[in-house]
């Protein structure tokens, strides 16, 4: 599990382990305003500021800070992390809850802005990312 917080608490280093993004930056700050620019492999770039930080509990909360839905179909979102022992000595579970509103909050959005479209960008970012973290995980041992 150690491992694992290891890399997922640093915050501004997500670029190292998530394959959808070409580089993350931020000011290295792991508390409540703490805050890190992502950019994307195919163009365009994030701003999420954290919300919370626990390290006893290997938890961290952040938010979209500025919107882009050109970049990423969503207006606004939260996300939790959490890294939790796994099942075996030699394992983690790592936990992801998010809330968040299609980028188009309008009646009639675009397809590409519409519900479907925030739930697939998210699930995806989501996805690829943990297969991601167990891929640098896997490589570093």
């Amino acid at each position: 599990m150690s491992q694992v917080w290891a890399l997922v608490k640093q915050f501004d280093a997500i670029a190292k382990w998530h394959p959808e993004l070409k580089h993350s930056t931020g000011d290295g700050q792991l508390a409540s305003g703490g805050s890190r620019t992502v950019e994307f492999k195919k163009g365009g770039e994030l701003t999420e500021e954290l919300d919370f930080y626990s390290e006893q509990d290997h938890e961290y909360s952040y938010r979209l800070k500025k919107e882009n839905p050109a970049v990423f179909p969503v207006s606004s979102y939260s996300v939790t992390v959490q890294v939790l022992p796994g099942a075996s000595d030699n394992s983690s579970q790592v936990v992801l809850k998010s809330r968040f509103y299609r980028g188009d909050t309008g009646n009639n959005p675009a397809p590409e802005q519409n519900d479907e479209a925030a739930v697939k960008a998210m699930n995806d970012f989501f996805t690829h990312g943990l297969s991601g973290l167990k891929a640098a995980l896997e490589t570093a041992q």
